[in-house]
């Protein structure tokens, strides 16, 4: 995911303050930049209110960070929906689900993305070729509109993890209707701890 932000100046200064706490000097060394473009993006950072200057030297706002990055990564992902749907004219509906769904993306977080088609497709790699054009790692699952009904009527692992948090980034099947209702269903024995993230089931 941090890839996204390496190839700039910027993106380097906040590469190297992930790892901890960085004097000016120790930001020199690291980012290769000179000491009068140093200069001039830490301000332009500090004004941002990406990086906080301490006592003891600057470091990332996580908070910020993190708000910048799940924008960038959904403004992505529709992107990437919008690829694989004008390539694959018979996909019926695409899920962007997981931590950038959820709003809780971490340094490790990928763009997970469920592809539903009439037929079965093989996008191992359109997997691999989109995450090297945006330079994050995407996880793109790939199953027909008949498996996933089934999968609502099996109540399975995946679909749960689906309702955690999801946004329908396409869809020409009703996909939402169907989660929509799936979820009222089992909103009756089950319900979602957002802070524990885990499903609890309820007393009867």
């Amino acid at each position: 995911m941090l890839k996204l932000f390496t190839l700039t100046p910027e993106g380097k200064i906040i590469q190297a303050l992930l790892s901890g706490e960085k004097s000016f000097s120790e930001l020199l060394r690291e980012t290769g930049l000179s000491e009068r473009w140093l200069s001039v993006k830490l301000k332009q950072l500090l004004r941002l209110g990406l990086v906080k200057i301490t006592g003891n030297g600057y470091h990332v706002d996580s908070d910020k960070l993190q708000s910048i990055l799940r924008a960038n990564l959904k403004e992505i992902a529709w992107a990437a929906a919008y690829e694989i749907v004008e390539k694959h004219r018979e996909v019926l509906g695409v899920l962007l689900y997981g931590s950038v769904a959820k709003g809780k993306t971490r340094e490790e977080s990928d763009i997970d993305l469920l592809v539903i088609s009439e037929e079965p497709l093989n996008l191992t790699d359109e997997e691999y070729q989109t995450s090297m054009k945006y330079g994050v790692a995407f996880e793109i699952n790939s199953i027909t509109l008949k498996e996933f009904i089934a999968m609502l009527n099996m109540e399975s692992s995946l679909i749960f993890g689906i309702l955690e948090g999801y946004d329908v980034l396409f869809d020409n099947a009703g996909i939402s209707q169907l989660l929509k209702v799936f979820k009222k269903e089992i909103s009756k024995n089950w319900s979602y701890n957002p802070d524990d993230e885990i499903w609890v089931q309820l007393e009867k």
